[in-house]
Parts: structure tokens; C-alpha cells; sequence
């Protein structure tokens, strides 16, 4: 019997959404199909050290404190050789450790150093295929200006909007001065360019909201983006994903919200209710850990209350947003299973550009299993992990015929 490939599921890092990415690394694991895959987990800590072992699959570890550190192993990344591995910083029981290869990385980050393409251009650095957006693609989603920039490029609506940035090595800003350019009536959403989760997104209704705003952003990003409000505001979102052989959508949802601003992050992962339960995984063998309802990790973005597949939405406005959906993806040659956000105002239809997520919260597995047809999270999770290996084979084909192009022989 063929061995099965070895799968590092990947999640945690130095981000502000580190700890949604470690309910989504475990709810990845379970769903990794144990038949012809052998899962392992790489938990990245707050302080980008590396570590391993089953003790990271109980959510009952985090926060991994020093004496729970005591019950998993600290690991290395190591490059040269044959292949790509870790090595635990742990000694063997005769001195030496034991390097663990793997075959595949499943990603299940969010946020800085990990959905941005850094993490992305370190396998492409080491050979190793893996889950996901390119660097290209990645980094690009994971900047909500440069995103824009390519929408408007290609026809997608979005909103205006005015670049305020961090002045450098100075304490004290002229918040005032720096906003001299925001001319909106407001009220405004003021967002950092770079987070995602709603991290750091405020409206503001009058100009000393609006500094307060600029401030808070400066807090965490460098660059802050200040748009026009839209009124009678609604959100709808919808994942899309190449990795079938063909562009599939997900269900299209919309997200309940607790008033008439954006979506927040206690919206998405502090919010609950019944429609946020996490469908059954069923039919396939598949990994088991600890936490949640029995055995279930069923926080993230299954703790929010949705309307899937919303029937307010107009047939001409569920094209649009495919339409526009599979344009960004698609322009970007994009991998994985990005989930895109759309702002609509209700009252005239019209809508625009939210925000992209190349690695979405819990993977939007709830929008697939809701989808037409349905797509299982074991069944998803399968296909990223074969498109993953299809993207590092076609690669190596190119570097086949490096030969060619020597100049030292």
C-alpha cells in the first residue's frame, strides 16, 4: 500500500487574528479525509516559534502557556538538503532529533506573516506545495487599497475613498492636518489597509470621531482608508474556489449584524446563535480533537447568526456578485477558497467592493455545505490540498527546462 501523504496543518503566527486562525487550524485538522492523508499540526506561537504534537488539537492548550509548552515539542524550520522538514529542538533518546518531513502545508492562517504571502513565498522558497493563494494573489487581497485598485481596474464597483498615512518616528500626529483631505459628510468608516476581521474599523460621525478613528488605526497599520457610510447598509458575502476544475460559488450569506454600521469582529467571532451551529462531517474518516461540542471547535465564524442564501437578494444582484466574485478571483490567478464581501445599500440596490479574505475564517465551510451543489468540509479541504499539489507540479515542469537558460555549465 502506497504511504500516505504527510499534511502540516499550519496556524497560529504573529497576527491580531491569531486566535481565529487556531479555530480554524483545528477545524481544518478533523476535516483533513485520514484515508489517504497523515495530518500533523504546526501551532506558531505570538512569538513565531514553532511547535508540534497532539496536545495542540485540545483548544483547552491556548493560550500555551510555559507549562503547557512542557507538553508539546519545539520545532525548527529547516531548508537544504533532499527535502524541506522540522526538526524538534528536543533531544532523542540518544542525543539527536528525529527530523519530521512532510509532504504538503495546509494554511490556516489569518492575518499578517501568514494569509499576506510571506508564509506563501517561504514554501515557494522551500519546495514544499501547499493550500491557497499564490504570493502574488495573497498579498494583494490582504491590501484592502490595492485590492480596490485592481477592481476598478476591471469594472467592479467600489467606493471612494481617502489614504491617510503614519507619519514616521514621530509621537505626536496632527490628526486634523492629516485628515485635511477627508471631505465625505458623514458619517465615514475609517479601516486599517491591512487587517482583516474588522479589526481596527470605526464609524465616525463627527470630526473628533474621526481623528479618534485615525488614531486607533495608527495603533495597529501604518495606512488607514476613511469611505463614504452607505446607508441602509447590508453585507453579503460569497466564497469562490478554482480548485474543482472549474470556478465554483459557494452560498451566498449574509451576515446579522448587532446595528447599522459595518460588520464587527464581536459581530463575527463573539456573536452567536442558532444558525451559526456547525454542520455535521460525516462519510469519510476523518481527524478527531478535543474542544468544543463534542468534539466539535464551533467558534469563529460558526458562532454568527447569517441568512444563507438571502432571499431579499434579486436575481440580477446574485449574478453581480458571482460575476464580480470570479473576476477578482480569477484576475488574480488565484488558488484556494478566497471568500470576497460586498457592501449593498438596500434602498437604491446598488453595491460594491467589501473586502477579499484569501483564507477565510473557518474556510467558509458553513457557505459549501449550503451550497448548489453541496460541497462536504472534507470534501473541500481534499480538493485545496490537490490543487495545492497540481500548482508545485506545474512549477516543477517549468524548472525542467532551466537547463536551457545556463550561463555556468
Amino acid at each position: 500500500m502506497e504511504n500516505k501523504k504527510k499534511i502540516a496543518v499550519f496556524f497560529g503566527e504573529r497576527s491580531f487574528e491569531h486566535d481565529i486562525s487556531i479555530l480554524t487550524g483545528l477545524q481544518a485538522f478533523r476535516a483533513i479525509d485520514t484515508t489517504k492523508y497523515e495530518p500533523f499540526p504546526v501551532y506558531v506561537d505570538l512569538d513565531g516559534k514553532w511547535w508540534t504534537g497532539e496536545k495542540l488539537l485540545d483548544s483547552s492548550t491556548y493560550p500555551l502557556t510555559k507549562e503547557k509548552q512542557k507538553t508539546v515539542t519545539p520545532v525548527e524550520f529547516k531548508i537544504g538538503g533532499e527535502r524541506a522538514h522540522i526538526l524538534p529542538l528536543k533531544k532523542g533518546l540518544f542525543g539527536r532529533a528525529k527530523p519530521i518531513y512532510f509532504d504538503f502545508a495546509f494554511l490556516a492562517f489569518h492575518g499578517g506573516y501568514g494569509e499576506d504571502g510571506l508564509f506563501q513565498g517561504l514554501m515557494e522558497t522551500a519546495g514544499i506545495p501547499y493550500s491557497g493563494c499564490r504570493p502574488l494573489a495573497a498579498t494583494v487581497f490582504m491590501d484592502k487599497i490595492a485590492t480596490k485598485r485592481v477592481c476598478k481596474a476591471i469594472g467592479v464597483p467600489v467606493l471612494d475613498d481617502v489614504l491617510i498615512k503614519r507619519p514616521e518616528g514621530k509621537d505626536f500626529f496632527d490628526v486634523e492636518k492629516l485628515a485635511k483631505d477627508v471631505k465625505f459628510k458623514f458619517p465615514v468608516i475609517v479601516k486599517p489597509c491591512s487587517l482583516g476581521s474588522s479589526i481596527g474599523v470605526s464609524k465616525a460621525n463627527n470630526k473628533e470621531e474621526l481623528y479618534a478613528a485615525i488614531l486607533k488605526v495608527f495603533a495597529l497599520d501604518s495606512l488607514a482608508m476613511v469611505e463614504p457610510f452607505v446607508p441602509n447598509l447590508e453585507e453579503y458575502n460569497v466564497s469562490v474556489c478554482n480548485a474543482f476544475g472549474e470556478t465554483r460559488f459557494s452560498a451566498i450569506e449574509r451576515p446579522i449584524k448587532n446595528n447599522d454600521a459595518v460588520l464587527s469582529f464581536e459581530d463575527k467571532y463573539k456573536a452567536g446563535g442558532k444558525n451559526g451551529k456547525a454542520g455535521k462531517m460525516g462519510g469519510t474518516k476523518t481527524c478527531g480533537c478535543k474542544g468544543g461540542n463534542s468534539g466539535r471547535i464551533s467558534a469563529g465564524m460558526l458562532a454568527m447568526t447569517r441568512a444563507l442564501n438571502p432571499k431579499e437578494l434579486s436575481k440580477k444582484q446574485a449574478e453581480n456578485i458571482k460575476a464580480w466574485a470570479a473576476a477578482i478571483f480569477n484576475e488574480l490567478r488565484a488558488c484556494g477558497n478566497a471568500r470576497i464581501d460586498f457592501l449593498c445599500d438596500t434602498k437604491t440596490g446598488q453595491m460594491w467592493l467589501g473586502e477579499v479574505n484569501p483564507i477565510p475564517g473557518s474556510l467558509s465551510y458553513f457557505l459549501w455545505e449550503a451550497a448548489e451543489p453541496k460541497v462536504g468540509f472534507t470534501k473541500l479541504v481534499n480538493a485545496l490540498i490537490e490543487e495545492g499539489f497540481r500548482q508545485e507540479e506545474k512549477y516543477s515542469d517549468f524548472l525542467k527546462t532551466i537547463s536551457d537558460n545556463r550561463i555556468f555549465k
